[in-house]
């Protein structure tokens, strides 16, 4: 739910395209509520650290959609971008190299995070 307005820039915007799907209702009505729903502009308040993998070829949250809330975010950022990456995880022989460069860093990110911040005790988790 990022750059929910992006068709109005010629875009793809994100899920669910409001823009794109939802034709029953006027230009003034979308345009007065999306901006209460979209990442992009929601998150101009975070303090968050964020880690973020960007699908390049993924149509369901569009790069551009996902970019537009990241240079929005006022904290530090870690994206990794996967050229290979629809929405889903990938299958087959893109699957190992995927793990191994994108997942079990960012599963290490969430486990430090996690541990930093205090917020859970992980010795129980495995």
């Amino acid at each position: 739910m990022q750059d929910l307005g992006g068709a109005r820039k010629g875009r793809l915007s994100g899920w669910p395209q409001p823009i794109e799907n939802h034709q029953d209702l006027s230009p003034v009505q979308l345009d007065n509520t999306l901006p209460y729903f979209d990442g992009s502009q929601l998150i101009r308040h975070s303090q968050a650290e964020i880690y973020c993998e960007i699908g390049l070829i993924d149509t369901t949250c569009p790069p551009s959609a996902v970019f537009s809330s990241l240079n929005n975010a006022p904290g530090k950022k870690t994206i990794n971008c996967v050229p290979y990456r629809t929405h889903a995880w990938p299958s087959g022989d893109l699957r190992a190299p995927w793990e191994e460069k994108y997942l079990h860093p960012r599963e290490a990110f969430i486990n430090e995070y996690l541990r930093s911040e205090k917020l859970f005790d992980i010795s129980s988790f495995p």
